[in-house]
């Protein structure tokens, strides 16, 4: 059984969440092994997340969560859910591996050059920034893609608005797409993209 003041000291100084304590807008799983929070989640500034991981397990958070620029290396531990947007730009992440499963707003990725996006849920709304040498196939099963909010001002021409147009073109059509994305992805000298 996980000890409930530990966790609560924990919660409020990775997150500067007092407010949340003293309000109650929180809760344990039956078991203890997961923190519900009923309002955003916001990691402090300038504080780095311990080992590169979530400190606290979470299960449901309803409200955004903000843990960017914060030295986050693997998203196992994750919550569960989030009804909000997740920020977790900025981070040294090589993949999506543990990203939670469930966000209904947007997933911010930016600034984030992955060597993959094993682990990116399906049917989400993601905003990432383009790099040549970045995988991005598996941004097909994205409800929505954004770019990055410099690149999203880029004129046409530039490499990462082809690339969008591109996924944006093939996306529409689902898997039976994949084939053919990779194929003008490729024809346009985007190969590192065209990958999984």
């Amino acid at each position: 059984m996980v000890d409930e003041k530990i966790t609560l000291r924990i919660f409020e100084h990775y997150f500067g969440a007092a407010h949340i304590i003293k309000s109650g807008r929180y809760a344990f799983s039956d078991d203890g092994s997961e923190l519900h929070v009923y309002g955003p989640l916001f990691s402090k500034i300038g504080l780095t997340m311990p080992d590169g991981m979530w400190p606290l397990r979470f299960g449901v958070i309803k409200g955004d969560v903000d843990i960017s620029n914060s030295g986050l290396r693997s998203l196992e531990g994750s919550p569960r859910e989030v009804y909000g947007n997740m920020n977790i730009a900025n981070n040294p992440l090589t993949s999506l591996a543990g990203c939670t499963k469930k966000i209904t707003g947007v997933l911010n990725i930016t600034g984030i050059e992955f060597q993959s996006l094993e682990g990116l849920p399906p049917d989400l709304l993601v905003r990432v920034t383009w790099y040549r040498q970045m995988p991005m196939m598996r941004l097909l099963t994205c409800k929505r893609i954004l770019l990055s909010q410099q690149q999203m001002q880029e004129n046409s021409d530039s490499p990462a608005q082809k690339v969008l147009a591109i996924l944006r073109k093939h996306q529409v059509n689902g898997k039976r797409a994949m084939f053919d994305c990779q194929k003008e992805l490729e024809d346009k000298g985007f190969e590192d993209n065209a990958k999984w």
